[in-house]
């Protein structure tokens, strides 16, 4: 497998629990907001199907919302040696930085669902349902990323009302120009802007109900994130 600078070719399904750990391999850096490309080549035999996790919130869970790539056995893969397989990622702005698990399943897909992905976490032990397939865990460090600087601990700004409905309030010690971005649960940016203000409301009443992250910079210098409710 390839992302990044991170390069690994492993031996094929480890015996059970089928799973392999690989914290002696090299850490890429992963920037916020930019594209990668995720390369992978497997050995399938019979029908197969896989996903890839990248766990972003640190919960040491792989939700269905940190799922990067994936095949359902409806879609499958090419069944021969070195079948090469790609997919295009974009890291979060929501991600958290700093070193982050991520996890890369492939399975026969004899008990999974034609339109199902493989789960994260269930076991690839030949007794049990499903039988043969592999796990492989990787670090990944999740860094701000270019355009905007690390976070000005001398700065700092409050977000209110939380939950909001209509106006959400953004005020803080800043004097310069103030950038903000707002991103849904997946990372996509649903709604930009500028102002000048040190305190400024947001309409946010053309969002849909949700949780919703906030990114603040002044001047290119990232403040932080915040975490908000639209009612």
């Amino acid at each position: 497998m390839q992302l990044g600078t991170l390069n690994n070719v492993s031996n094929g399904e480890s015996p059970a629990p089928h799973y392999t750990f690989y914290n002696n391999v090299a850490i890429p850096d992963l920037n916020k907001s930019a594209n990668y490309t995720l390369n992978l080549n497997f050995y399938i035999g019979g029908g197969a199907s896989y996903a890839a996790w990248i766990d972003y919130n640190h919960d040491n869970i792989f939700d269905s919302t940190e799922r990067i790539a994936g095949i359902t056995s409806s879609q499958g893969i090419a069944i021969g040696s070195n079948t090469p397989v790609t997919a295009t990622i974009t890291i979060p702005a929501t991600a958290l930085q700093g070193n982050t698990r991520m996890r890369i399943r492939i399975a026969e897909d004899d008990s999974y669902p034609a339109t199902a992905y493989v789960l994260a976490c269930d076991s690839m032990d030949s007794s049990a349902t499903v039988f043969g397939g592999e796990t492989e865990d990787y670090t990944v460090n999740i860094l701000q990323g270019l355009g905007i600087n690390e976070v000005n601990n001398n700065m700092h700004f409050s977000l209110y009302p939380n939950p909001v409905n209509n106006l959400l309030t953004v005020e803080g010690n800043f004097t310069g120009a103030l950038t903000y971005v707002i991103y849904n649960t997946t990372g996509a940016k649903i709604l930009k802007g500028v102002t000048s203000k040190a305190k400024d409301n947001i309409d946010v009443s053309m969002l849909n109900s949700g949780l919703y992250f906030i990114e603040v910079a002044e001047d290119e210098q990232l403040i932080g994130y915040e975490k908000f409710i639209k009612q």
